[in-house]
């Protein structure tokens, strides 16, 4: 029988691993506040839950005019109760309008928001006319993820109402179901 030694085993870390996982652990500190502010961003409105508000305010008035979205800042419901409309906060999602004029036809207005966002357009959003003073409602399809508005008119803005989260906003109803 032989007597062998076992070979000493250095446990001494070096220099070049620490630096290294000191960089991890600093690399982790830094992309933490990151995915803590992603959450609170707009692209996380699929855990919003509540009534919101979107209002488009035209910015042109050429063709069918476009329209830029407005964070409403006061009250006013406009064609709405205003208990339905005023003190709601701004839907932290995105919200798509597009105008288009079809072949001999009325202006045609489509609002869209993400079918994977969790909320649906409340029926009783609306185009409003300020100075005529008139309001012509939309058209919902898509599983309530997209509204269309024809209202004869060039509307100066629109007033959609949003619910999320299973929410309906006051006095409104549930999304009808698909067909």
């Amino acid at each position: 029988m032989t007597n062998e030694r076992e070979a000493p085993v250095d446990r001494s870390i070096s220099r070049r691993t620490i630096i290294r996982n000191a960089a991890a652990v600093g690399a982790a500190a830094w992309t933490a506040p990151v995915i803590v502010d992603s959450l609170a961003s707009p692209a996380a409105a699929g855990s919003a839950t509540g009534c919101y508000r979107v209002e488009f305010v035209r910015s042109t008035s050429s063709g069918c005019g476009t329209f830029a979205r407005n964070s409403p800042a006061g009250n006013g419901a406009g064609c709405f109760n205003p208990s339905t409309w005023n003190n709601l906060p701004d839907y932290p999602g995105t919200v798509s309008l597009t105008p288009s004029l079809p072949p001999g036809g009325p202006c045609l207005y489509t609002l869209e928001i993400s079918g994977s966002s969790g909320c649906v357009i409340d029926s009783r959003s609306t185009a409003r006319q300020d100075q005529a003073n008139k309001c012509s409602p939309g058209t919902l399809a898509d599983g309530c993820h997209t509204m269309f508005f024809s209202p004869g008119f060039t509307p100066d803005r629109f007033k959609i109402l949003i619910g999320c989260g299973g929410t309906v906003c006051t006095g409104g109803a549930p999304c009808p179901p698909s067909p």
